[in-house]
């Protein structure tokens, strides 16, 4: 466990920066139940990872999501302090909280940019990765554009066009009667 935390502690992790942009491409047309498992598949393969962080994010990637997004927070708990102020004892809180009153303590907690509140607080995809990686592809120089989508696919957060159904009330207005 000290590995992971020295290990990823250091300031560069190798990522080939086209595949980090295929991922990012694919995520804007996959369907939301598949962002999560799509967003931490393209991790991996993008970048090479320190053991712990690579093993919790393909666990995410094979659909285990909870335990596996817990345990990113302790494979590199530097790495979310710095993402998160107070990080693992903002989640050590939420354990305590319902879903959405903890997604709301840990969204006052660390004020991730790429959701409001009201989307963080009901969102259906993970706590920790999203912050993680977030705050990580930040600091390697990735523009907000990018990270904002990675941010809210990790979070299940899509912005397909087709996920969010625009809803226009259009009142049928009578004719005139024909004489």
């Amino acid at each position: 466990m000290m590995w992971a935390t020295v290990a990823w502690a250091a300031p560069q992790v190798p990522c080939d920066p086209a595949a980090l942009e295929r991922g990012r491409q694919a995520i804007e047309h996959v369907a939301p139940q598949h962002l999560v498992a799509l967003s931490a598949t393209a991790l991996v393969e993008a970048c090479r990872w320190p053991a712990p962080v690579a093993t919790q994010l393909e666990r995410l990637g094979y659909g285990w999501p909870d335990a596996s997004d817990l345990e990113l927070a302790t494979a590199a708990p530097l790495r979310f302090e710095a993402a998160c102020p107070g990080g693992v004892g903002a989640l050590a809180r939420v354990a305590g909280l319902g879903r959405e009153e903890g997604r709301r303590h840990l969204y006052a907690a660390c004020r991730p940019t790429f959701a409001t509140e009201e989307e963080w607080a009901a969102a259906p995809g993970l706590l920790v990765a999203p912050l993680l990686f977030t705050a990580w592809l930040a600091e390697q120089g990735e523009g907000p554009d990018a990270v904002r989508v990675w941010g809210r696919s990790l979070a299940g957060l899509s912005d397909r066009a087709q996920d969010h159904p625009v809803r226009v009330f259009a009142p049928l207005f009578a004719l005139p009667a024909a004489d």
